[in-house]
Formats: C-alpha cells, sequence, structure tokens
C-alpha cells in the first residue's frame, strides 16, 4: 500500500479506518507475473460494542 484515504462514513469513525487499512496485508496485483499498481476501495463496517 502506498496511500490511504478515508473519503466517507462519519468523521470520528476515519482515523479508526485508516489504522485498520494500515494494519492490513495486502497481497500483489500482478501482471506476466510481475507486481503492478492498482487502486481500490474497502469498506469497513464499525459496529458498537454490546
Amino acid at each position: 500500500m502506498v496511500d490511504a484515504q478515508a473519503t466517507e462514513g462519519p468523521k470520528t469513525l476515519r482515523n479508526s479506518a485508516l489504522e485498520a487499512v494500515r494494519r492490513s496485508t495486502f497481497m500483489p496485483v500482478l501482471s506476466n507475473g510481475k507486481p503492478v499498481a492498482a487502486s481500490g476501495y474497502i469498506v469497513y463496517n464499525f459496529v458498537p460494542n454490546q
């Protein structure tokens, strides 16, 4: 991952979403067996503790 942005959702949860994506690991996208740049969206659903 090179860059991450929280673009939607409550502002109070955006930092938590960014922290979650920074802690995640991703497999590289490959083209002809070599890593290439790619972009995408990840949706996090936060649920309050019961």
